[in-house]
């Protein structure tokens, strides 16, 4: 649960392979009409198309995460019923952030693979960082 900032829950809101076959059909139908091809030079034309539509791939580094401490105002909603609080108010509280480096295109971490667990988490992308 992110509590200081909006994000979105990660591997959940598309389609993995629906995506690549949606990607794949449109660079078929920008080859199809793309007049340039008669009058370029065939590998010349081939490498300039895979390196517009080259998908880098998603690294996740693990090892290299970090920690990060702040105190915010957390809301009363997030505590447990048993707490003494008063509903309504904010009371400061250190908040952890974790930030896990990653390389490559973040809208990745949006889609869906073929097979998946149905937990997720809310997280956000900050400086080539996945942050909860």
């Amino acid at each position: 649960m992110l509590i200081t900032r909006s994000g979105f829950k990660m591997f959940t809101e598309y389609d993995l392979d629906e995506n690549l076959r949606n990607f794949l059909n449109n660079i078929r139908k920008e080859i199809e009409s793309d007049r340039n091809i008669l009058e370029s030079d065939e590998n010349e034309y081939k490498n300039n198309k895979i390196s517009k539509h080259k998908i880098e791939p998603l690294s996740i580094f693990p090892e290299e995460i970090t920690l990060s401490q702040k105190e915010y105002p957390i809301p009363a909603e997030y505590f447990p019923a048993m707490f003494d609080i008063e509903r309504g108010e904010s009371y400061p509280k250190p908040v952890l952030t974790f930030h896990i480096p990653f390389k490559g295109d973040a809208q990745w971490l949006k889609c869906r693979p073929s097979t998946f667990l149905s937990w997720t988490t809310e997280v956000d992308v900050e400086d080539s960082s996945i942050i909860f």
